[in-house]
C-alpha cells in the first residue's frame, strides 16, 4: 500500500516532484502525535467503529449481516468555508500540545489541497471521494495497517470494511444530517493524510525504531479515543472482526 500511496501522493503534488514530496513529508511521525479527532467526530466515529456496547470488532460482522440492504451513499455538498474551518481547528488542537508542529501543519494546509491528496491516495482502493463512509473506512484501515506493521490490506478488505461502516451508519439517523457528514469527512480526510505522511516519514526517513514508536502511538491513540485495540482485530476479505 505504501508504494501505491506514495505514487499517488507524488502525482497529486505535481512538479518538481522531489521538492514537493520532500516539503510534504516534512510532516514527520512526531507531528501526528498531537492530531486528534474533534469531539463531534469522536462521538460520531464511536457509532461506527464501536457499534455495540462491548466495543468489539466482531460486532461489525453482525452489523453487516443485519444491514446488508442498507444504502451506502453518505455524500454531501462540499463547502470551502467549512473546509477552512476544519483546518483551523486541527491546527489549533495540534498547537496546544506542540506549537511548532502546529505551524508546520498550517504551512502544509496552505500549500496543498489535502482533500485532493486524499483522493489520490484512496481512489485506487475503490473508496468514493467526499463520502463519509469512505473516509471513516480509510482512516480505520490505515490505522490498522500502521498498528499491525502491514503495508497492504488483503484483497477485497477495503470494500468489505466500507460496507460494514456504511451499514452501521445507515442504522443511525444522526448520519442523515449533511452538515455532520461534511464536517466529519473534511476532518477525516485531513487526519488521514497527516497520519499517512507520518507513516511515510517513519518508513522512509526515520528508521525502524521510529516506525515501531509510531505504530505503538497510533494503536494507543485508537484505544484511548475509540476503546479498541487494533492489534486484536483481523482485517480480511470479510472486513473487520475480532481475532
Amino acid at each position: 500500500m505504501t508504494g501505491r500511496y506514495l505514487a499517488a501522493l507524488l502525482l497529486i503534488l505535481g512538479c518538481p516532484l522531489a521538492a514537493q514530496a520532500q516539503d510534504f513529508v516534512a510532516l514527520s511521525s512526531q507531528h501526528f502525535a498531537g492530531v486528534t479527532t474533534s469531539q463531534t467526530t469522536t462521538r460520531a466515529m464511536m457509532l461506527t467503529v464501536t457499534p455495540d456496547t462491548g466495543s468489539s470488532f466482531s460486532a461489525k460482522a453482525e452489523t453487516l449481516r443485519d444491514q446488508r440492504g442498507a444504502p451506502t451513499d453518505f455524500a454531501y455538498t462540499s463547502d470551502a468555508i467549512s473546509a477552512a474551518k476544519v483546518e483551523t481547528e486541527i491546527v489549533a488542537r495540534v498547537s496546544r500540545s506542540n506549537p511548532q508542529a502546529g505551524k508546520t501543519l498550517a504551512r502544509q494546509f496552505a500549500r496543498h489541497d489535502f482533500a485532493e491528496v486524499y483522493r489520490g491516495i484512496v481512489g485506487p482502493y475503490g473508496l468514493p471521494h467526499r463520502n463519509l463512509a469512505g473516509s471513516v473506512t480509510a482512516y480505520e484501515v490505515l490505522a490498522w495497517l500502521i498498528a499491525n506493521d502491514r503495508q497492504e490490506p488483503p484483497a477485497g478488505a477495503v470494500q468489505a470494511a466500507f460496507a460494514q461502516n456504511a451499514a452501521a451508519m445507515a442504522a443511525d439517523p444522526r448520519f442523515a444530517a449533511e452538515a455532520l457528514r461534511r464536517d466529519m469527512d473534511e476532518e477525516l480526510m485531513r487526519l488521514f493524510v497527516v497520519m499517512h505522511a507520518g507513516w511515510l516519514s517513519a518508513l522512509n526517513r526515520e528508521g525502524p525504531a521510529a516506525l515501531a514508536r509510531y505504530a505503538d502511538g497510533v494503536n494507543a491513540m485508537w484505544k484511548t479515543t475509540f476503546g479498541q485495540d487494533l492489534r486484536q482485530a483481523k482485517l480480511t476479505a470479510s472486513g473487520f472482526s475480532a481475532r
